[in-house]
């Protein structure tokens, strides 16, 4: 059926990026931000993550409204039900990330950040010239989509250019290496 077709949980099982796209797929969420100035909605991608517990949306500063009564999420899988936003934890503008307390997800599979990411080594690895990564987001507003990227540069800032496509909308999307840890997120697009 067109449903099984759209699921989520439909990744090739011969890619060798399907474990890591299945953890891509089953963390992402819409993040949907009112703005108060002039009404109108801006739209990013995230990745759902916990720590000790507790569950929280991990994705861009630009569009995220500060106040949390105007921030909501949509989970990549479930029923399209809007996600209250319970808490902003941080907005940083500067680095370009928001990290935002929410309740638990059922229809979701959150990341646990302390399992979940590399260590020293894997870094080095992870970053390494032509590596291959992977993110899932919401570009374009055509609904959930997973892109693969080649690492191309790791610049003195800290920040890491892949080839790949990205359109508006996919700020936010959590980026994970083959093995499924994350490793970053997308938050600018470069032509």
């Amino acid at each position: 059926s067109s449903g099984e077709i759209r699921s989520s949980e439909n990744v090739d099982n011969s890619s060798p990026m399907r474990a890591a796209a299945m953890i891509s797929r089953m963390s992402a969420v819409k993040v949907l931000s009112m703005s108060t100035d002039d009404y109108g909605i801006s739209t990013a991608s995230g990745t759902y993550v916990t720590y000790r517990d507790r569950y929280f949306i991990l994705t861009v500063a630009h569009g995220i409204n500060s106040d949390c009564s105007f921030v909501r999420f949509m989970a990549a899988t479930g029923t399209g039900a809007l996600v209250e936003c319970k808490q902003i934890i941080e907005i940083n503008q500067y680095v370009d990330y928001s990290i935002i307390e929410v309740d638990e997800i059922s229809d979701l599979r959150a990341v646990d950040i302390r399992r979940q990411i590399p260590n020293a080594r894997e870094w080095v690895d992870t970053f390494a010239t032509f590596n291959q990564l992977i993110y899932t987001g919401y570009p374009g507003n055509i609904g959930v989509s997973t892109f693969r990227g080649e690492v191309i540069s790791y610049t003195y800032d800290d920040l890491v250019y892949l080839h790949s496509f990205a359109w508006p909308g996919a700020s936010g999307s959590g980026v994970f290496n083959e093995e499924g840890q994350l490793v970053g997120h997308i938050m600018a697009l470069a032509v």
